[in-house]
């Protein structure tokens, strides 16, 4: 079984240059306790980048998923994703 991620992030929809928030994560783990978690973006050309600063500018119109994963010593692996749509108005 994989670590149990918790966080305040949303989804929702936002205009095209909008900088995005993103929520930091916790993650815990029945056997490990606390893990950590990383954060990526998956950007609607499919590019993969990892959040830094806690957020990221909506550069071109699609969805967005913001990708929180968290691995645990035995190699179980867990995912919690939240799409973000942008749309073309600025």
């Amino acid at each position: 079984e994989g670590p149990t991620i918790t966080t305040s992030m949303k989804g929702g929809n936002y205009k095209l240059g909008s900088i995005i928030s993103v929520a930091s994560a916790t993650a815990y783990d029945n056997i490990d306790g606390n893990v950590k978690v990383y954060t990526y973006l998956i950007c609607p050309n499919f590019a993969v980048e990892v959040v830094k600063d806690g957020s990221f500018k909506a550069r071109e119109v699609g969805v967005y998923t913001v990708r929180y994963v968290a691995f645990d010593s035995n190699g179980n692996t867990s995912y919690k994703d939240f799409e973000i749509t942008v749309g073309g108005n600025k």
